[in-house]
């Protein structure tokens, strides 16, 4: 807030004093209000809820209960697990979960 009272100050006091043109005109002050653009269809809330309602049931749905795991993996396995994620276009998360479930046969 300081910094903008002293840029403030000084672009005035170069345009007051020295004469000099900051080539910033009209600072301070805002531009005309444009009207927004009427509707010409009037809003079906209910249809906005029921939209609303089947969006977020269906986040719930797939979601699960999760745990968090932190493991410390080696800087070289760590390597090449980054590369393989990479060159398959997936996730680290993706990748691990894919492999404990073919170990886990789920």
């Amino acid at each position: 807030m300081y910094l903008l009272k002293s840029v403030k100050a000084y672009l005035f006091l170069n345009l007051l004093i020295m004469g000099k043109d900051t080539g910033i005109k009209g600072l301070g002050t805002l531009n005309k209000k444009t009207p927004l653009p009427k509707r010409d269809k009037a809003i079906d809330l209910n249809l906005i809820e029921k939209a609303t309602k089947e969006i977020h049931q269906t986040d719930k749905k797939k979601k699960q209960p999760t745990k968090r795991v932190t493991i410390d993996v080696p800087v070289e396995l760590y390597k090449k697990v980054k590369s393989k994620v990479f060159d398959n276009e997936t996730t680290n998360r993706a990748y691990i979960l894919g492999l404990i479930r073919k170990d886990m046969g789920v």
